[in-house]
């Protein structure tokens, strides 16, 4: 009635009493059933887990070295000598060493042009022994950090874990980059 008279004010206490009787009648005819479902029988451990073959699993790793370590001997030894001399202030470096090291860096500044000839150069003045004390050691430092450029990635990286590539690997990611 109060609808009826434009007074929605006065009609709210009925109209809440109705929606209560509502919800307690959905309330009523609701049915709870219990829930059904597939339970899967338990494993056994021992018999069945754990005994798969691991013969042709291969850990993911992905090693891209294509040079080995022995195709540059004279850089790996400048290079252990130069990280050794950076403790020790006093320790010499035979010139013949850097002479036969910048062989085989000038061997990588022709595949890859200008970006070792700063070390080449630096190998010149460490040989012929025209730097002195502070120069002499930045200079070492300079061209260590070159060398562990232009040395393959598997030389300078003695914690990097090393493996054959296994060939679903290889497969994988060749057809990952088609």
């Amino acid at each position: 009635r109060e609808l009826r008279t434009h007074h929605p004010e006065a009609s709210l206490p009925y109209q809440y009493q109705a929606l209560k009787l509502i919800k307690e009648i959905q309330q009523a005819s609701r049915v709870y059933v219990a829930r059904v479902g597939f339970e899967p029988p338990p494993l056994e451990e021992k018999g069945k887990r754990l005994t798969g073959d691991l013969s042709k699993a291969r850990s993911r790793q992905w090693a891209r070295t294509t040079e080995s370590p022995t195709d540059y001997p004279y850089l790996q030894q400048l290079s252990e000598k130069l990280a050794a001399s950076l403790s020790q202030e006093k320790a010499e470096i035979a010139p013949a060493l850097y002479q036969m090291a910048a062989e085989e860096l000038a061997q990588i500044a022709l595949l890859r042009p200008g970006r070792f000839l700063k070390g080449l150069q630096l190998m010149q003045a460490l040989a012929q022994q025209k730097l002195k004390g502070p120069a002499r050691r930045e200079a070492r430092q300079l061209l260590l950090g070159l060398i562990w450029q232009a040395l393959p990635s598997s030389v300078h990286q003695p914690g990097k874990p090393q493996g054959d590539i296994d060939p679903m690997e290889v497969d994988f990611w060749n057809r990952l980059q088609n």
